[in-house]
């Protein structure tokens, strides 16, 4: 290689070194501006917390019936949600019972012309008034009003995420089918979905754990029904698999398969004009309600215990009684 050549390689290499210096420099310089611009941000972001965290103060506090009746009456002017009877009924339910409990979910209070008013609790406040009992609950004073839209948006807890980290199995069915038991206790019906109806949490586990038979049901209609059949819902057919076997789990197998399967069935079978008249059900514009399939179906299981020929199979839940099944106590 000539002295020229390897002059000329040297200028190369020490052109591509520079090229390289100014890139790594116009790379810090927006590094640096980067860096700044998110500093800036932080720091907005800090100063805005704490302005924020200086108005705000959380305590625990004893809630008594009087002082839930205060705090309502202190926020007469504010608009709150409509009231939920039901949502009442049910936690004065719990907190008459003990199963109420510290959790640390808060009730919130914004900062409204000069005084402290209840934004977010009054169900809770209004449950304690009814059940004549008190409760402690975090606080929080302070809450900035227009935070008020925000509250409440995350997903709610179900019994069936808490059985699910215990390893049950066909959640949903079971715990739809624990509410039905609840329901058909509070009110004789297990449709209702009506006031003094509807389970606390705790309620529905309560009735899961004292009730195992409930999930060797979900299992047996999941498997004899493939899962997701069409006629009844899982839910109804769990719970009605577990109160016909309460009464002679021969006749309730026999029930089940012929509904689902369908062979071997009579032809004046009040199994068969069930199963017919659900089939219709899918094809028909207008669906029967879960309360009107649930009722037809204790309708078929009663003619079939007491050995009854009926002809024809309808209910109508505004001009009859909800039946009850036959041979329960």
């Amino acid at each position: 290689m000539s002295r020229i050549q390897r002059d000329d390689k040297r200028a190369d290499a020490a052109l591509w070194t520079i090229k390289q210096g100014q890139r790594k420099t116009t790379g810090d310089k927006n590094m640096t501006g980067t860096r700044a611009a998110t500093d800036t941000r932080t720091a907005t972001d800090t100063r805005a917390a704490a302005r924020l965290g200086s108005q705000i103060e959380t305590r625990v506090v004893l809630i008594t019936p009087e002082k839930a009746q205060e705090w309502l009456d202190g926020a007469t002017d504010f608009k709150n949600r409509p009231i939920k009877e039901g949502i009442i009924v049910k936690y004065a339910r719990a907190m008459s019972s003990g199963d109420w409990q510290m959790n640390g979910e808060t009730m919130k209070f914004a900062n409204r012309k000069g005084s402290s008013v209840l934004i977010d609790g009054q169900h809770r406040a209004l449950a304690s008034i009814k059940s004549g009992k008190s409760f402690t609950s975090l606080v929080v004073f302070g809450v900035p009003e227009e935070t008020y839209t925000s509250m409440d948006s995350g997903t709610l807890r179900q019994p069936a995420d808490f059985l699910s980290r215990k390893g049950h199995q066909y959640v949903h069915s079971v715990v739809a089918a624990a509410r039905m038991l609840f329901s058909e206790k509070a009110t004789g019906n297990p449709t209702n979905r009506g006031r003094g109806s509807v389970a606390t949490n705790q309620e529905i586990l309560d009735m899961v754990s004292s009730t195992p038979e409930l999930e060797d049901s979900a299992v047996a209609v999941y498997t004899i029904a493939g899962g997701h059949s069409k006629l009844l819902t899982p839910a109804i057919s769990t719970y009605l698999h577990y109160r016909f076997g309460q009464i002679d789990g021969e006749w309730r197998d026999l029930f089940f398969h012929g509904l689902y399967v369908g062979a071997g069935l009579k032809a004046k079978s009040p199994i068969l004009l069930l199963r017919n008249r659900l089939i219709d059900n899918l094809a028909n514009a207008t669906k029967l309600t879960a309360s009107a399939r649930t009722a037809l179906a204790i309708k078929a299981w009663n003619a079939l215990i007491e050995d009854r020929a009926i002809a024809m199979l309808k209910f109508s839940g505004k001009k009859e009684k909800f039946p009850t099944i036959v041979g329960l106590d």
